[in-house]
């Protein structure tokens, strides 16, 4: 989305989208916004007190005699405090609407949520290809990033066919604690490539692509990320056989 404002010389200036653009540049437009919002809310609120007419005390002795004031005066006087209101009501909705927009009253803590899309097809007698789509989806007003580290990823990992002794193994896991997940054999994974950062009521998709073996007929997909705080994750058990 390109924004254009008019200036004195009727010359359009460009303002990017700053939901795209580096940190940097997001921070230095917030500033900006922020100095310009309250320049105009003090212009306004010194345009409203203007509105009494003060006078000085060389004029002061030209008006001791009080002058009688007409019905007229009281509808100038009252349009006037009323277009002060209307102003200072505009302005407080446009800083709003700044702040909602580009963040400049963020959240702490991101509200996100991560979902999968995932569709398989054969390639050979022995393989076939895996499509994966990992969504991002921020629901909070807080911006939602993650960075290329070796905790950011998805696994594919083997859950059918499964021999007894590999169930032994499972259960001797769960005999650890009960809040231990169980360690399925890891077919694959892909760690996240790049910077991931969602902006506030938005959504980012992640692709990825895999070849599993044909014999393969159930696997465990585990998408997990973390942030700084918490971290999220989308997993679910995908069968392949009888499709």
């Amino acid at each position: 989305m390109v924004l254009c404002f008019a200036t004195d010389n009727d010359y359009p200036v460009v303002s990017p989208n700053v939901s795209r653009a580096s940190p940097q540049i997001r921070s230095l437009t917030k500033t900006a916004i922020q100095i310009l919002i309250g320049a105009s809310l003090l212009a306004t609120i010194a345009v409203g007190c203007a509105s009494g007419n003060p006078v000085s005390p060389a004029t002061a002795s030209h008006q001791a005699t009080p002058l009688t004031v007409t019905p007229t005066d009281h509808l100038k006087r009252i349009v006037s405090i009323t277009k002060d209101i209307v102003q200072i009501v505009a302005i407080v909705a446009a800083a709003t609407w700044a702040s909602y927009r580009f963040g400049l009253f963020r959240e702490r803590v991101p509200r996100g949520a991560i979902s999968r899309e995932v569709t398989h097809r054969p390639l050979t007698d022995s393989a076939f290809h895996l499509s994966l789509t990992v969504i991002f989806s921020n629901a909070g007003h807080v911006l939602w990033s993650f960075e290329p580290a070796r905790q950011n990823l998805t696994t594919i990992q083997h859950m059918k066919p499964i021999t007894s002794d590999h169930i032994m193994i499972l259960e001797q896991q769960r005999d650890v604690g009960p809040d231990i997940l169980y360690q399925w054999a890891r077919i694959d994974e892909r760690p996240l490539a790049a910077p991931l950062e969602v902006e506030p009521s938005d959504t980012e998709r992640v692709n990825y692509e895999f070849i599993i073996d044909n014999a393969i007929e159930s696997i465990l997909i585990y998408p997990h990320y973390g942030g700084t705080n918490r971290g999220w994750d989308a997993a679910m058990i995908y069968d392949i056989s009888g499709e």
